[in-house]
C-alpha cells in the first residue's frame, strides 16, 4: 500500500511544493508591489513638500533678501500646509539665514548637510539629502531643498524643509503590515530613515552590509538578507524616485515555511483524498489572494479618479486600499488649498509691498518735514532777534529825521527791506508748519470776494479771471489771514504762468473724501472745501510738478522770485488739516488746489473794538532780555515812550532786582532766556515775589507763541514800537 500511496504522496508533495513555490512568488510580487505603493507615498510626500517649497521660494520677500519679512510666510505655509515641520534659508557657504525652530535673534550653525547644499547651489536644481544628525532638533533629520534664484536664473540661497519627525514613519505605520514584517526606508548611502517596527530605535543606523550592497543592484527586487534583530527574511525593494532613496520590505521566511510543513503534515496523515482537497483548495485561497491584489494596483494606479475596490476580506488588502483612499483624498485636498493659497499670495504679498512703500514715503516726508521745522524754527529766532533790534530802532530813527526827506526816504526802504526779511521768514515758517495759525470758521466765498478786490486790477487786461462758487458751499476751518496769503500766491503764480494773456480761474467746491482717497492725499476721512486756482498758461513737466512745493524752487528768472510761495502755500493747508495738490501738464495749463477742513460751525459775526487807543502812564519795567542788541532796544523803545526801563541780562539778575524794594509795575522778558531758568519759569517766580505784577512776555520762536492756559500775553518779535505801545496799553487797562 504503501508503495502504492507512496507515488502519490510523492506527486502530492511535488504538487504541494510547486503549489508553494507559486504562493510564495505571488507574495513575493504582493510584496514587492506593497514596496511600490509605500515608495509611491513617499514620494508623493516629498513632492508635495517640495511643491510647497518652490511656492515659497518665489515669494517677492525672499529673492529681495528680506529674510526676517519672510519668516511670517514661512511660518504660515507650516502651520497651513507643513504642520510640525522647520523651513531654513541657507547662503552658498552652509550658513543658515533663517530657521523657524529658533526664535528671532537667535545666532544660527551652518548647515548639517553641506554637501547637499553644495550640489544645489552647483547644478541650481533641487535636492533631497541623505541622513543627518540635526544639532538643533537633536534627532536624525533630512532636508528637502530647493534653489531660490534671482531674475537672473542665479542660485541666491536654498529654502530647506526639513519634514516633520514622524512624517515618514507614519507612511510606513498606515500600511499595517503583518507581525513579523519589517518596513524600512534607507537613504542613498543605507542610513535607515523610519522603520516599522520600532523606528526610533533604528532611524540614523546602517543597515547590514549585505543589504546596502543589493541596494544598487535593481530599483525593485526580492531577495534574502537578515534585519537588525538577526532574523532571515525575504526583502522587496523599490525605488524612491523624488529622492532617491530605496523602501525594503522583509518577510520572515516563517511565513513562507509554515504553510508548507502545515500541508505536508495533513498530506503525510491523510489520503490521497486529502491531498487532492489541499490541493483544490490552495488553488482556490491563491485566486482569492491575487484578485484583490490585482484590483488593489489598480486602484493605487488612479486612485484619484476611480472608486475604491469592494471589500475583499483580507484585512491587508482592505487596509491598504483604505489608506490609498485616505491618502488620494488628502492629497486632493492639500492640493486644492495650495492652489488656493498660491492664487492670493502674490495679491497678498503685493498689498503689503504697497502698503509698507507707500508708509515708508509718509515716514520719509514727515521726517523732512521736521527736520526742516526745527531749523526754520532756529533760523527764524535769531532772525527775528536780528530784525526786531533793525525794525525798532528805525522806529526811533524816523523820529529824529523828520524834516530830512533824504533820511526818512532811506529809513522807509530799510523798513521795508525788513518787513520783507520777516515775510521770508514767515513763509519758511509755513512750509515747516511751524508758523502760528489762529484758525477759525471762515466763509470761503467772502474770502474770495476780498482777495478779488486786491487781485482785479493786478490781473491785468489780458488776464480773465474768472470765479465759480458752488451752491451751498461750507465754511472752512482756517486762519483767514493765511488763506488770503495762500491764495494771493497762487493768483500771481498763475498770472505769471500766462505772460501772453489767458484764462485765470477760482473754484471753490464741497469735497467728502472716503478712506481710501484719504490715504493717497495723507489727510482724515470726512468733509473739506477745495479751492481750484487754474491757468491756461504752459504747465509744468512731471519732474517740475514733483519738486514744486520744495522750500527754495522756482522756474523763474534771477530775482523774480523767492521759491518760498508753493511751499508756503503747502505748509499752511498741512498745517490747517488738508493738503495741497497739483495737476499740470506740459501745454494744458496748471492746477494748484488746497482742501481745507470743513467747519463744526457758521463763522461768528466780527467783534467791534470800541476802544480808542491812548498812551499809557509813565511805568517802570524790568526788562529781562538776553541779546544784547535787543535788550538795548527795548530800553530804547519804552523810554521813548515816556516810561523808565530797567533791564536785566539773565533771569538771575532780574531775580535780585525783584528782591529789592524798588517798585515795578511791569515785567518785559523773552520766554527763551540762556541759562537753568527760562522766561515762563522767570514770571512764574516774579507773581509768586510779588503778586499782581503785570507780565508780557516775547519770543522769536514760533513755536513758543502759543503758552499753556493762564500764560502772560505774548508779543512776537519782529515788534514795531506801535505793537509795544498797544500791548502795554491792553495789559494796563485790562
Amino acid at each position: 500500500m504503501l508503495v502504492t500511496i507512496a507515488p502519490l504522496l510523492a506527486l502530492g508533495l511535488a504538487v504541494q511544493y510547486v503549489e508553494y513555490e507559486n504562493d510564495r512568488a505571488v507574495a513575493n510580487e504582493r510584496t514587492v508591489e506593497l514596496a511600490r505603493g509605500v515608495a509611491l507615498q513617499v514620494s508623493r510626500e516629498i513632492e508635495g513638500d517640495i511643491r510647497a517649497l518652490q511656492v515659497l521660494a518665489k515669494t517677492g520677500r525672499l529673492r529681495r533678501g528680506a529674510i526676517e519679512a519672510f519668516r511670517e510666510l514661512a511660518e504660515s505655509a507650516l502651520t497651513d500646509r507643513l504642520e510640525g515641520a522647520n523651513i531654513m534659508v541657507i547662503d552658498e557657504r552652509g550658513q543658515q539665514l533663517l530657521n523657524t525652530a529658533l526664535p528671532p535673534g537667535t545666532v544660527l550653525p551652518q548647515t548639517q548637510s553641506p554637501e547637499n547644499t553644495r550640489q544645489v547651489f552647483a547644478t541650481g536644481q533641487l535636492r533631497v539629502s541623505d541622513v543627518y544628525f540635526g544639532s538643533i532638533v537633536k534627532r536624525p533629520a533630512v532636508a528637502i531643498e530647493v534653489p531660490v534664484k534671482d531674475a537672473t536664473g542665479r542660485v541666491m540661497y536654498t529654502l530647506t524643509l526639513d519634514p516633520r519627525p514622524d512624517t515618514f514613519a507614519d507612511i510606513i505605520r498606515r500600511q499595517g503590515a503583518r507581525k513579523g514584517v519589517v518596513i524600512a526606508l534607507i537613504d542613498r548611502v543605507g542610513t535607515v530613515i523610519a522603520r516599522w517596527p520600532d523606528s526610533n530605535k533604528y532611524a540614523g543606523q546602517k543597515v547590514v552590509p549585505e543589504l546596502l550592497a543589493r541596494l544598487k543592484d535593481a530599483p525593485e527586487t526580492t531577495f534574502e538578507t537578515r534585519t537588525f534583530e538577526g532574523t532571515s527574511v525575504m526583502t522587496a525593494v523599490s525605488r524612491v524616485d523624488a529622492a532617491g532613496w530605496t523602501v525594503a520590505i522583509g518577510t520572515p521566511h516563517a511565513e513562507y515555511l509554515g504553510p508548507l510543513w502545515s500541508s505536508v503534515a495533513v498530506i503525510v496523515g491523510a489520503t490521497l483524498l486529502l491531498l487532492l482537497i489541499g490541493f483544490a483548495l490552495a488553488r482556490l485561497v491563491a485566486h482569492q489572494i491575487t484578485k484583490p491584489i490585482e484590483a488593489l494596483v489598480t486602484y493605487a494606479d488612479n486612485a484619484a479618479t476611480s472608486p475604491p475596490p469592494e471589500a475583499t476580506g483580507l484585512r491587508e488588502t482592505d487596509g491598504l486600499a483604505a489608506a490609498i483612499r485616505r491618502y488620494a483624498e488628502g492629497r486632493t485636498a492639500a492640493e486644492h488649498e495650495l492652489t488656493q493659497l498660491n492664487a492670493t499670495l502674490e495679491q497678498r504679498v503685493g498689498a503689503a509691498v504697497a502698503e509698507r512703500n507707500d508708509a515708508q514715503a509718509r515716514l520719509v516726508e514727515a521726517q523732512k518735514m521736521e527736520a526742516v521745522g526745527q531749523l526754520t524754527a532756529g533760523i527764524a529766532h535769531d532772525f527775528n532777534n536780528l530784525l526786531t533790534a533793525i525794525i525798532g530802532s528805525l522806529d526811533l530813527m524816523r523820529k529824529d529825521f523828520a524834516g530830512n526827506a533824504r533820511l526818512a526816504t532811506l529809513s522807509e526802504i530799510a523798513d521795508q527791506a525788513a518787513q520783507r526779511g520777516a515775510m521770508l521768514v514767515s513763509q519758511l515758517l509755513a512750509f515747516g508748519r511751524r508758523q502760528t495759525l489762529q484758525p477759525q470758521s471762515v466763509r470761503v466765498e467772502h474770502a474770495l470776494a476780498d482777495v478779488r478786490l486786491l487781485i482785479g486790477p493786478a490781473a491785468g487786461g489780458e488776464v480773465v479771471l474768472t470765479t465759480e462758487i458752488a451752491p451751498g458751499l461750507w465754511a472752512c476751518f482756517v486762519d483767514r489771514a493765511q488763506l488770503d496769503s495762500a491764495i494771493l500766491n497762487l493768483v500771481f503764480n498763475a498770472h505769471d504762468a500766462m505772460p501772453r494773456g489767458g484764462a485765470l480761474t477760482i473754484v471753490a467746491e464741497n469735497r467728502a473724501i472716503d478712506a481710501g482717497r484719504a490715504r493717497t492725499l495723507d489727510v482724515a476721512a470726512g468733509d473739506y472745501v477745495r479751492i481750484a486756482v487754474s491757468d491756461t498758461g504752459a504747465g509744468m513737466s512731471p519732474e517740475t510738478v514733483q519738486r514744486a512745493f520744495e522750500p527754495f524752487f522756482t522756474t523763474k528768472g534771477v530775482g523774480r522770485g523767492s521759491g518760498l510761495g508753493l511751499s508756503q502755500v503747502w505748509g499752511f493747508a498741512k498745517q490747517s488739516g488738508g493738503t495741497a495738490t497739483i495737476d499740470s501738464r506740459p501745454g494744458e495749463g496748471t492746477t494748484v488746489a488746497l482742501l481745507l477742513p470743513r467747519a463744526s460751525a457758521e463763522p461768528a459775526p466780527p467783534a467791534v473794538d470800541e476802544t480808542a487807543p491812548h498812551p499809557v502812564s509813565p511805568k517802570r519795567i524790568l526788562v529781562v532780555e538776553d541779546s544784547k542788541e535787543v535788550r538795548a532796544l527795548a530800553q530804547s523803545l519804552l523810554e521813548d515812550l515816556g516810561h523808565e526801563a530797567i533791564v536785566a541780562p539773565h533771569a538771575e539778575g532780574a531775580l535780585a532786582i525783584l528782591s529789592g524794594e524798588q517798585s515795578i509795575d511791569l515785567l518785559f522778558c523773552d520766554v527763551a532766556l540762556s541759562g537753568p531758568i527760562d522766561g515762563r519759569k522767570l514770571a512764574e517766580l516774579a507773581r509768586q515775589m510779588r503778586p499782581g505784577l503785570k507780565v508780557l512776555m516775547t519770543t522769536g520762536y514760533p513755536d513758543l507763541l502759543r503758552g499753556p492756559s493762564g500764560s502772560p500775553p505774548i508779543i512776537a518779535k519782529p515788534y514795531h514800537q506801535t505793537d509795544l505801545a498797544a500791548k502795554l496799553m491792553a495789559l494796563f487797562d485790562a
